[in-house]
């Protein structure tokens, strides 16, 4: 009997053992522009498991915006290279020396999903549109916000934020210029779904993020927060279920300072904290 007891809990242990074995930790990879750096995170486990520079700090500083085409494996970004004027570089994230080449002089760069055009601000708030396979740059638009960059939400059309606090739609094939609807007045577009079917959004008082949902034109509050101020800068997970964004904390805000931490919030309504003052100037998520 005794040997029978011993004999079925070691198959139950093996059993819960290959169970284990089996599951494997799943690991998200940002590319991520932090405190003016650019860094490759890996999170996993709701928690950074490790973060490492990709260009060296000391030649690259101010980097904001990273951009990435899937087809291509290129990142696209803003940066100032030995303290000069803003440019636009790009380099092969699958490259070892990851040596970043000057594309345009410019700011804020975000790639279209088909990988054929980048648009890109232009001081003074404008809004210019880059043809990469002819190099053939036009003007899109005028009163573009200097904040963050325009957001494509097919591969040929593109929200972008107005200094008027209007949100503008730019359609690449027609030319068209169009105001969105008054609802979405004051909205900041931040981040396309990988599905391409919603935008993360912002606000220009710093207190709201929105849902938007292209094919319905619904515009919902996800979160809200009445004394702590909400960054505008949000980079969507791989699998779509939830993104990366900054928001004070009340022991920072208690301390009177204005630093934000870095949080993971799903689209099931939780919030997880990651880490502590942490300046996020944009990022893309890298299977």
């Amino acid at each position: 009997m005794k040997f029978c007891i011993i004999y079925i809990l070691s198959l139950i242990m093996f059993s819960n053992a290959l169970l284990f074995a089996n599951e494997k930790t799943i690991i998200h990879r940002y590319v991520l522009a932090t405190g003016g750096n650019l860094e490759n995170y890996q999170i996993a486990d709701s928690k950074i498991q490790s973060s490492h520079k990709l260009l060296d700090s000391k030649k690259w500083s101010y980097i904001t915006g990273p951009s990435y085409d899937t087809k291509n494996g290129c990142i696209y970004f803003e940066a100032r290279k030995n303290g000069r004027s803003p440019l636009i570089y790009f380099f092969h994230f699958a490259d070892k020396d990851r040596i970043p080449k000057q594309l345009i002089k410019g700011r804020y760069p975000a790639i279209s999903p088909d990988s054929k055009f980048l648009s890109y601000y232009v001081h003074p708030n404008q809004l210019w549109i880059l043809n990469l396979k002819t190099k053939e740059s036009k003007k899109a638009g005028s009163e573009m916000l200097n904040r963050q960059p325009a957001v494509w939400i097919s591969n040929h059309s593109l929200l972008y934020a107005t200094t008027y606090k209007n949100l503008r739609c730019f359609n690449t094939i027609s030319g068209q210029n169009t105001r969105m609807a008054d609802q979405m007045n004051e909205v900041i577009p931040g981040a396309l779904s990988p599905n391409a079917e919603q935008v993360i959004c912002g606000s220009y008082d710093g207190t709201k993020i929105y849902l938007y949902t292209l094919e319905n034109k619904e515009l919902k509050i996800i979160k809200k927060s009445r004394f702590l101020s909400l960054g505008t800068n949000f980079v969507w997970s791989v699998d779509g279920k939830g993104f990366l964004f900054t928001r004070q904390t009340w022991s920072n805000s208690l301390r009177f300072n204005e630093s934000q931490d870095l949080f993971y919030w799903s689209l099931t309504g939780n919030e997880i904290h990651l880490s502590e003052k942490v300046a996020l100037f944009g990022g893309v998520a890298i299977q």
